[in-house]
């Protein structure tokens, strides 16, 4: 398991897998029509199994450390309306009306719940700051850019929207920057010259 919480590449590619499932479900479920729920609804209960999955794991290291939450509450009031209510129910009213891809591309139910919340909400967002952790922020956000890639493959499995050749191109594209962001497309003779400058 150490091994694992230390591939910050493995961490950033499922982090920006959960993420890319978000919308497939968002799409799936959150249109609001018969035996669906709503967009609003969709965000709330997302983030109400969330924080209490949260709270399982991690309520008494968060009982401990209240004194430093209730100094910050402000702060943490603001970024959790803005960064967490807001913006996943704008996505999510936007999926009503738009396919899975094009909201991927604009921004690079009790088991979808679970789901939602298990991997979008928690292990998501867990991998992602463990990634950044280890190879810093900007290493780590060029993985972002495979959600598009993961958004794709997963509605046209899941949804039938079938990925154009553009959009096919453009995760090719999107795959080969992060390779060579990541050092992995550097020639062996690149790498050498780079190892003997350290």
């Amino acid at each position: 398991m150490s091994r694992l919480w230390s591939a910050a590449p493995l961490l950033l590619t499922l982090a920006s897998l959960f993420w890319a499932g978000n919308f497939v479900l968002g799409r799936a479920v959150g249109t609001g029509a018969a035996g669906d729920l709503g967009p609003v609804a969709l965000a709330f209960w997302r983030w109400v199994a969330a924080f209490a999955l949260v709270l399982a794991l991690g309520g008494r290291l968060a009982w401990r450390e209240r004194r430093e939450i209730a100094r910050a509450w402000p702060f943490l009031l603001f970024a959790g309306l803005m960064s967490v209510s807001a913006y996943n129910t704008l996505i999510y009213v936007g999926l009503q009306s738009t396919p899975v891809l094009n909201a991927l591309l604009l921004q690079s139910a009790i088991p979808v719940l679970i789901l939602v919340a298990g991997f979008a909400s928690l292990l998501a967002l867990l991998f992602f700051n463990r990634g950044v952790a280890l190879i810093g922020a900007a290493r780590a956000g060029g993985f972002l850019h495979l959600m598009p890639v993961f958004g794709s493959l997963l509605s046209a499995v899941f949804l039938a929207e079938m990925p154009r050749t553009y959009h096919l191109i453009g995760g090719a594209v999107v795959i080969a920057g992060v390779l060579l962001a990541q050092g992995v497309l550097r020639r062996p003779g690149l790498r050498r010259a780079a190892a003997q400058k350290v």
